[in-house]
């Protein structure tokens, strides 16, 4: 039996038809989905404490967008497999336009505020990823046609992996392609 951690993107929460389709493949398996802060620093305590109580083993990361980019920190942090589905690889630059404006999250409608405190500190965890980084870890999937997160940008930040699949289409969701990332999983799983 293995543990799942599913991080969500930017303005979302851990619930959604993804996360359905995760525990849906994976029965067996224990699949979290915890809903994020905007903070970072509570991001990272709030991972911790989950994985400090999990109990099965692999454990393995999955991440969209945002999301994606905290799979890739906590996978080279933990040195366990993590799955990046259009991730954001510098959130330090692409949240940098929303420091101090007001952003609603898409399904609880609560107000989310970056500040530059965040911005710094997203920084100093993208130095963490690549003092870090192994690539025989990540395994990346990317759509040319997402229109949020520069494709090009993504594949020059992310140059070694163990596995990647760019496709033309997709959209930066990968909700039409989520079972090719959930077939993949399982490959890893087994």
């Amino acid at each position: 039996m293995a543990t799942i951690i599913y991080f969500h993107g930017f303005a979302s929460t851990g619930t959604g038809p993804k996360v359905d389709a995760l525990k849906s493949a994976f029965p067996d398996d224990v699949v979290l989905a915890p809903d994020l802060p905007s903070d970072p620093v509570d991001v990272i305590l709030t991972i911790n404490s989950i994985i400090d109580k999990v109990k099965n083993y692999p454990l393995i990361f999955v991440g969209t967008s945002l999301g994606g980019f905290w799979a890739n920190y906590f996978g080279q942090v933990y040195d366990v497999p993590a799955v990046l589905v259009n991730p954001s690889t510098r959130p330090s630059q692409t949240l940098a336009e929303r420091v101090n404006t007001e952003v609603v999250n898409y399904h609880t409608g609560d107000i989310i505020k970056i500040t530059a405190k965040d911005i710094d500190r997203f920084k100093s965890l993208e130095s963490t990823i690549e003092s870090l980084y192994n690539g025989a870890l990540v395994h990346l999937f990317v759509a040319e046609d997402d229109d949020v997160i520069n494709p090009a940008v993504t594949l020059e930040n992310i140059k070694y992996t163990k596995f990647i699949s760019v496709t033309p289409d997709g959209g930066h969701r990968y909700s039409e392609k989520w079972n090719d990332v959930i077939a993949h999983m399982q490959t890893i799983l087994k």
